[in-house]
């Protein structure tokens, strides 16, 4: 399979990329000069990851752990550190996810960023609703249909549960 990448690549090329991604399958050591990322603040020290935040590059000097991520001092204690480039979260509001649940099956997950939680909920809905259908024919299916209203009751518990979970990791309880 790697063969038949390689082939369709010009030899020059195809042996420098082979050099350069470090794999050490060939019999000759790497000849390129490794650039590593190096630190913001020290220039001389290799970084060790970026800062969540502000993605400046680290070195284990500068770098403070903030519930398993990396942040640079400067935003570690400017509390930058909850508002990082890849999550959005921002504090909710546990009656209005409950009340969007309430409403609509589903609809508060969606307003705590739970995407998953929504397919799912919606998911186990639809498929009490396809098997009630199909038993209405015998007329046991008027009972299971029932069945919906604790995955509802669920998904408005689950809501507002979910919304006390992200205030409170985001330190605004």
């Amino acid at each position: 399979m790697i063969d038949l990448v390689l082939t369709s690549i010009p030899k020059k090329i195809r042996m420098d990329f082979l050099i350069c991604i470090h794999l050490h399958i060939l019999f000759k050591p790497c000849s390129h000069k490794i650039d590593y990322m190096k630190c913001y603040t020290h220039n001389n020290k290799d970084a060790v990851g970026q800062c969540g935040s502000c993605g400046k590059g680290i070195c284990s000097d500068c770098a403070v752990d903030l519930n398993k991520k990396l942040f640079c001092r400067g935003c570690a204690s400017s509390g930058n550190a909850s508002a990082s480039r890849n999550i959005s979260l921002t504090r909710r509001d546990p009656g209005m996810a409950a009340l969007l649940s309430f409403i609509f099956i589903g609809a508060g997950q969606i307003y705590n960023g739970q995407l998953g939680k929504f397919l799912l909920l919606w998911g186990i809905n639809f498929a009490i609703v396809m098997v009630s259908i199909i038993l209405m024919v015998v007329l046991i299916g008027f009972f299971t249909i029932f069945l919906v209203i604790p995955v509802w009751l669920y998904g408005i518990y689950d809501a507002y549960r979910s919304a006390k979970e992200i205030n409170i990791q985001l330190g605004v309880e």
